[in-house]
């Protein structure tokens, strides 16, 4: 039987889980996703979802049967046989000389595009439509010089095979996203792994890395920095085809050096900016975490398209991408750990810590005001800025905050920062971490057993063990 192109309407409630029961409908079945988008309505109960897959007149007759049976559906509509309206969204870079720019603006304005970007020989246009506009609209700006050309066009991903290497917190999220966007997904994995049996269990297909990588056209690296290097050299590169495409979703590897890629291969990361545990919460309630894009290797003239429906599979385009270099996703992210994040703050509160306890405070009173209640002033900061946390704290923790602020952060703080940053960019952190896990950490290992006996530690420990609400 000849199969055809059907894009389902589904009205469903807006309950949490609701995304991943029916992309388990499609997989468990066997059934193909072409694309899966969902949106908000006009009643915040009810979700909307777009389906677009493929199949015989018997298997979208299934389909349309096993969607109105789920609990959660409202209601199914067959696009394909009402009427319907179908737009995509492209972004064009073309060359525009000031003697041709009126022509490309001609063309701009009859297909009611808009430019979005204008630069001394450029110029970036945006036009949305159907198929056939798109293609249009391409077609006549060929003559003059396409730069760059992006497309939210899952289909490219689906094309393809891609291979996760990698089942921690962003190899798992990001497996499970793209499988249930309806790509083709297979997670490499060392002999013996413990997430093999976690993995299929949740209806992945594993296999060895060597074995991935070599069914694979796409292959995402989410295994820890320190081990890029020695399985991408060893595991990954043998097993490369020409025009294949190496992603990861932090720099740090290729920035400094621990992969060299191939020349003939495109090379490009797609980072969310959020943990795993959150990059899979928020796509299966039908979000998505924004995503930084960067692209360090082009050598098909696809890469970017690529990755960018590399990002829409794991939900960051429904929320935002944001165009960015390795080298600034690499330094930035070291700096922020090393600065605020991790070191910074971790290093403030024991400070804050020692010194009520040095001025004979009892150590749980210091620890409830130097650690405990930083995430009630995290989680305001997080949801509405510095303003929001000032607004909501008291007249009188504001005032503090603002005098006092000043001069625990200090222009000699100020300056070890600098030093730090230049530490970062200038490769010398990245040397000291090579070598770290070249000796096997040992470094590393001691500075773990110095801090899991700090007092702060110990007591945060037995006061936890009050608070029923949390989960060590």
């Amino acid at each position: 039987m000849t199969e055809e192109r059907h894009i389902f309407s589904v009205l469903v409630e807006n309950r949490f889980g609701v995304l991943a029961r029916i992309a388990g409908l499609f997989s468990g079945r066997g059934y193909n996703i072409d694309s899966l988008n969902v949106a908000e309505t006009d009643d915040p109960d009810v979700s909307h979802m777009t389906i677009v897959t493929h199949g015989d007149a018997q298997i979208i007759e299934q389909i349309y049967k096993h969607l109105n049976k789920l609990i959660d559906v409202i209601k199914v509509i067959d696009l394909t046989v009402e009427n319907h309206v179908e737009r995509d969204l492209v972004l064009i870079k073309v060359y525009a000389e000031p003697q041709r720019r009126g022509e490309i603006l001609q063309i701009v304005e009859i297909f009611r595009a808009h430019t979005v970007d204008v630069g001394p020989d450029s110029l970036i246009i945006e036009v949305t439509g159907d198929e056939g506009k798109l293609k249009a609209v391409v077609d006549l700006l060929r003559p003059y010089g396409i730069q760059e050309l992006a497309r939210t066009d899952f289909d490219l991903l689906k094309e393809r095979t891609v291979a996760v290497i990698g089942y921690g917190s962003q190899g798992r999220a990001q497996a499970l996203n793209l499988k249930d966007s309806g790509a083709n997904v297979v997670l490499g994995l060392r002999p013996g792994s413990r997430s093999q049996p976690a993995a299929e269990s949740e209806g992945l297909t594993v296999k060895s890395i060597d074995e991935a990588v070599a069914e694979a056209d796409v292959v995402q690296i989410l295994i820890p920095d320190e081990q890029h290097g020695a399985v991408y050299r060893n595991q990954i590169e043998p097993n490369l085809q020409a025009g294949n495409m190496v992603m990861v979703s932090h720099g740090f590897s290729i920035h400094f050096g621990q992969i060299v890629p191939v020349s003939d291969i495109d090379v490009a990361m797609i980072a969310p900016k959020g943990p795993g545990l959150l990059v899979r919460q928020v796509f299966e309630e039908g979000g998505g975490v924004p995503c930084l894009i960067a692209i360090q290797q082009d050598v098909t003239g696809h890469a970017r398209d690529i990755a960018l429906a590399y990002a829409k599979g794991i939900g960051g385009a429904r929320a935002g991408i944001i165009e960015t270099t390795f080298r600034e996703e690499t330094e930035t992210d070291l700096f922020g750990e090393q600065a605020v994040l991790c070191g910074g703050t971790t290093a403030l509160i024991k400070a804050a810590f020692d010194t009520l306890v040095e001025a004979g405070y009892q150590p749980e009173m210091a620890f409830f005001e130097c650690l405990h209640e930083l995430k009630l002033i995290v989680d305001l900061i997080y949801t509405g800025g510095l303003s929001k946390m000032r607004n909501d704290v008291s007249n009188t923790a504001e005032f503090g905050d603002l005098t006092r602020g000043p001069r625990v952060i200090d222009e000699g703080v100020r300056e070890r920062m600098r030093t730090i940053l230049k530490e970062v960019q200038n490769g010398e952190f990245a040397r000291e971490w090579v070598l770290e896990n070249q000796a096997n950490q040992p470094v590393l290992q001691a500075l773990r057993r110095r801090e899991s006996e700090l007092q702060i530690e110990k007591v945060g420990k037995d006061l936890r063990s009050m608070m029923s609400w949390l989960e060590e």
